[in-house]
């Protein structure tokens, strides 16, 4: 009887299954039928995609490339495509349709501007309840931008729209620049738009300063957000090829430091407590210290040269970028407290382990905390860091003090990093050049302070004159 009982309840199912779809059937074909009545008007084929969102009533309408039967190659959904659906939609207005769409996600199709004017006309309707509007990869141009923009000011249910990898430059961003700067003027965003994406535009840093600032405006802050990554060209252009000359250095540097360990004996005296240092300590001290200098600088060329390859892999290589800074840190110590401090466990063992151990830790607070005051807390480290050289400042000196440029060029290179690091966290322009390029070339004036100081006055320790 239990079995009976089941199967029954299975069948129930199954027949009240088949009676809603049939009933879903029933009530949708008259919609997909009209709406291939306007594709066949404009001689294009119903796309399968579109009918699937009409037919099943689907919230998302998602139109990707198709095969066609008699076409070898894919047919991508475009201009004509988009027109004939806006037409029926503009024409019936049906509620069916309506009453259960909320995104359109057109990035895997081909729509230029005049696809997206009619698109922009449907999201205008009063009772159109689109939330989030994607148009990713589209050459939509000026036009279209601009009638996205309007749209996304009158649509009274709009929370997100990109235009990410647009093309659109200043011009063709005006129109959402015009939207802010009219949310900024009553103090608050226009309906609940929350979100307005412009990656990749090809926008000035005029354009980007004046959309940052008026999203900052206390009526705006806090719940409209506009993403800006990946426009400013030349800045990137600028901050790769001044570490990317930094690389080169690096490796031409690297085998001239080669050449002057080589020349290290096997086994020689030192001259404090009676000990004798292997040419290995110069070989690690030095591979540490070179392996930390040219990941900072490749890292960093890397992270700017790819910043508009998409967010997955700028996240990425700014990871690299950012906790290459305490690796180059701690590398750098580590020639100087490894081969000048031999004799000295407090400084070659403990304060060089308590700096590498001080590098891992921020390496993982950049990694996994994301909170408040992460930069502030950043450069900090970095500064505290760079400037632990006080603890053993004293007997330093006193091992270099018979070569006092070497000690000038030890605090020079310290000096340089730390006058660049107002321009690192300013992150604007002076003088119309991109402060993190200043940042950049008062890196590469610090480790080039430093470098030479390794060079001429570390390895060649204990001084022969």
């Amino acid at each position: 009887r239990p079995r009976r009982t089941m199967s029954l309840l299975a069948f129930n199912h199954d027949v009240k299954e088949s009676l809603l779809e049939a009933q879903l059937a029933q009530e949708t074909s008259g919609i997909t039928e009209r709406y291939s009545v306007f594709c066949r008007t404009l001689s294009v084929p119903a796309h399968p995609g579109v009918l699937v969102f009409l037919r099943l009533r689907l919230k998302e309408l998602k139109p990707e490339p198709y095969k066609s039967s008699h076409l070898a190659h894919e047919c991508p959904f475009g201009d004509t495509d988009l027109f004939a659906l806006c037409d029926y939609l503009l024409h019936d207005r049906p509620a069916a349709v309506f009453d259960h769409w909320s995104a359109v996600d057109l990035t895997n199709c081909v729509i230029t501007a005049p696809g997206a004017l009619m698109l922009a006309r449907v999201l205008q309707l009063s009772f159109c309840r689109v939330e989030t509007v994607l148009l990713i990869n589209q050459k939509i141009g000026k036009a279209g931008a601009a009638a996205i923009a309007e749209a996304a000011a009158r649509n009274k249910h709009m929370h997100t729209i990109s235009v990410a990898h647009a093309f659109l430059y200043d011009e063709g961003a005006q129109g959402f620049k015009e939207l802010l700067e009219e949310a900024a003027a009553v103090g608050a965003p226009p309906n609940k738009l929350a979100e307005i994406d412009l990656r990749n535009n090809f926008l000035s840093y005029h354009f980007c300063t004046v959309a940052t600032k008026l999203v900052s405006d206390p009526g705006v802050a806090g719940h409209l957000n506009i993403r800006l990554e990946g426009n400013l060209v030349l800045d990137e252009v600028l901050n790769a090829v001044s570490h990317g000359i930094g690389t080169i250095l690096v490796i031409i540097g690297a085998v001239f430091l080669g050449m002057a360990v080589s020349e290290v004996p096997e086994s020689q005296p030192f001259p404090f407590n009676d000990i004798l240092v292997s040419r290995s300590t110069y070989v690690g001290a030095t591979t540490i210290y070179l392996v930390s200098l040219l990941f900072l600088y490749l890292a960093s060329t890397l992270y700017h040269s790819l910043f508009a390859m998409g967010d997955t892999i700028v996240y990425i290589f700014a990871i690299f970028d950012h906790t290459a800074i305490y690796g180059l840190i701690a590398g750098t110590y580590t020639p100087f407290l490894m081969i000048l401090f031999p004799d000295e466990p407090l400084y070659s063992v403990y304060l060089l382990g308590l700096l590498w151990l001080t590098a891992f830790l921020g390496i993982g607070l950049h990694v996994l905390y994301d909170g408040p005051g992460k930069v502030v807390m950043q450069v900090s480290s970095y500064l505290t860091m760079g400037w632990a050289v006080v603890v053993c400042g004293g007997p330093l000196l006193a091992r270099m003090g018979q070569k006092p440029f070497g000690v000038a060029l030890l605090v020079g290179g310290g000096l340089a990093y730390t006058g660049g690091v107002p321009f690192f966290a300013k992150a604007g322009r002076t003088l119309n050049v991109p402060d993190h390029t200043i940042w950049h070339l008062f890196v590469i004036a610090g480790s080039a302070m430093h470098f030479f100081c390794v060079l001429n006055y570390v390895v060649p320790y204990p001084y022969q004159d």
